[in-house]
């Protein structure tokens, strides 16, 4: 009886082990993100499950596909503009550039392979997933939606070019928080006696809250100089991207092929990077740059301000020294630090 009763507990393991069914290991994005909160126990949790479900870009789509400049397939003609600061500037013409934005266009959809958009559609719901996860840090309660504001897109799309060169979920997490942290910074300091009467506090705000962003980045021991580059750059190229409205695939070829063509001359630089963007750039670097140097944000700022290395208005107001100028257009166009990835 007893060795009877061994051998029935001895099959009943065995057919536990036979016929129990086996839980199937599943990506994040099968869940809502609800689902996912109930699943995991932290969001950092969630976080490491993203990382493990990344998805790994087909080769071919890192090679660029060997094509002539397109100013040289399209009738290339220039013109020159008073710029808001009244500098005179090569751009391209009207004509040209619905010519160059046609033929880019055509490239960038020549490349997506099926294997390449359905990378780059995974890589986008997984950061959607990765921007849950922060609404819900902040705010305490999952989102009902996304937040489908232009702030909110031009983050996507840079957030998806970060994870497209590297960028853990993590990291990114911590790019967009220091990117918050310098928001409520800028917009909560007091307007300090150097900020000429000229140029108003949405401007020099705005410059101090790029700049401190970036150095931020660069002191952040999981982030660095290196990735602080990136990430700043990728915020300015979403700004540049998001106006083509462009799906996740189109994004990451549009840039390559956008920075090769921009590199090539000035007045294709010129077209696509404003003052806006210029300013923010030039800001971006600074920040980056004088992340060695002792003393809080502000405090760097100050010094960096008062030698006349920040640019601190968009508009014809205040001192030639914090304006866009055609000598600070020529050193970003030259040294290349808008350009970051292979292209």
């Amino acid at each position: 009886m007893k060795s009877i009763k061994g051998l029935a507990v001895g099959l009943l393991f065995f057919s536990v082990g036979i016929f129990t069914p086996q839980v199937a290991y599943t990506s994040p994005l099968d869940y809502s993100f609800p689902e996912l909160l109930e699943r995991y126990e932290t969001t950092d949790e969630i976080l490491r499950q993203l990382e493990l479900h990344r998805p790994i870009a087909p080769l071919e789509t890192r090679e660029m596909v060997e094509l002539p400049p397109i100013s040289d397939v399209i009738p290339f003609e220039t013109k020159y503009i008073y710029d808001e600061f009244g500098h005179f500037m090569e751009v391209l013409t009207d004509e040209t550039l619905a010519a160059f934005n046609e033929e880019l266009m055509r490239r960038v959809n020549l490349e997506i392979t099926p294997e390449f958009e359905a990378y780059a559609s995974a890589l986008g719901a997984l950061v959607d997933i990765m921007m849950a996860i922060e609404y819900y840090n902040t705010h305490g309660y999952a989102p009902i939606s996304p937040a489908f504001s232009g702030d909110h897109q031009i983050r996507r799309i840079a957030n998806v070019l970060d994870s497209h060169d590297g960028l853990s979920f993590a990291q990114s997490t911590h790019v967009n928080s220091l990117g918050l942290d310098s928001q409520l910074l800028a917009n909560g300091t007091s307007r300090p006696a150097f900020i000429p009467q000229s140029i108003d506090n949405t401007a020099w705000r705005d410059a101090f809250r790029h700049f401190s962003w970036n150095l931020n980045m660069a002191r952040n021991v999981n982030l660095g100089s290196v990735v602080a580059r990136i990430a700043g750059n990728n915020h300015e190229w979403a700004g540049i991207l998001r106006g083509n409205n462009v799906s996740e695939a189109q994004a990451i070829n549009m840039r390559r092929h956008l920075a090769t063509e921009m590199s090539r001359n000035l007045a294709t630089f010129n077209t696509f990077v404003d003052n806006d963007t210029l300013m923010d750039f030039w800001n971006n670097r600074e920040g980056v740059l004088n992340s060695n140097m002792s003393g809080s944000p502000l405090q760097i700022f100050t010094s960096r301000w008062q030698s006349a290395n920040i640019i601190g208005t968009r508009y014809n107001v205040g001192v030639p020294q914090h304006q866009v100028t055609p000598e600070r257009r020529a050193n970003i166009f030259t040294t290349r630090w808008h350009i970051h990835f292979q292209h």
